[in-house]
């Protein structure tokens, strides 16, 4: 593995690839001409997806950006986030929901688990003010998520539903490296004719960094920013800070 493959270069050389001969869609989406589904689930950074935004902004095409409720990485409800996934929409993408099924109780019924799923949604859609119409499950391997393979789930287009699976081929690059056939490779092959590619934003930096490394940076990111903001406030108030 090459680790100059997961910079902003390397992801505009895979846009370049997806782009012949396909165009770019929304989940649900009718069109029956050579177009590639593609999609991010944001786990650790909004500020690396707001910017993978504007670089497919600059190819001119749309991808959707699904975001978590959960993370330990950001919270949809600060503000900082809240200006970056504005950002996103404003390049025209679309934004879904990335359910964390480890939140769900081992006697939840379906019922209840759709409730959760709602909730979320709603909350997204009062937040930015659009509608919310697909999602995916957040490490859906781990738990029991992929035995919800219902095509629609509370009126979202299921990323991992019966119909995409089988209608399209999938490349994804999960924990920062291929695991599989590579996503440049799947859209090398002209014989794709639907693509579904699943790509994780924090994966993809200006420069050549180990998988480990890019979510050190993340992390120690986090921490600027929370203790950034404490100090301001302390000095905004004129208060003492003891260090």
């Amino acid at each position: 593995m090459s680790f100059e493959e997961f910079t902003v270069e390397g992801y505009k050389e895979l846009i370049r690839k997806a782009m012949r001969g396909r165009v770019f869609e929304p989940f649900g989406t009718t069109e029956e001409q050579a177009h590639v589904l593609w999609r991010h689930d944001v786990d650790m950074s909004v500020h690396r997806a707001a910017r993978l935004a504007e670089v497919e902004a600059g190819f001119n095409v749309r991808a959707t950006y699904f975001i978590q409720f959960t993370s330990e990485f950001y919270n949809v409800f600060e503000n900082t986030i809240r200006q970056k996934i504005d950002e996103i929409l404003s390049h025209g993408h679309w934004i879904g929901l990335h359910f964390d099924f480890s939140m769900v109780k081992p006697d939840d019924t379906r019922e209840v688990v759709f409730e959760k799923m709602e909730f979320e949604k709603s909350i997204l859609e009062k937040l930015f003010g659009t509608k919310v119409k697909c999602m995916s499950f957040h490490n859906p391997e781990m738990n029991n998520a992929l035995s919800y393979d219902d095509d629609e789930i509370c009126g979202m287009v299921n990323t991992y539903g019966r119909s995409i699976k089988e209608k399209y081929v999938y490349g994804s690059d999960s924990n920062g490296l291929w695991r599989h056939t590579p996503i440049g490779e799947l859209a090398d092959n002209t014989d794709n004719k639907y693509l579904h590619l699943l790509t994780h934003p924090v994966w993809w930096q200006e420069e050549p960094m180990a998988p480990r490394s890019k979510i050190d940076r993340s992390a120690k990111g986090r921490y600027d920013f929370v203790m950034n903001n404490y100090d301001q406030l302390l000095l905004n108030m004129g208060r003492p800070n003891i260090r």
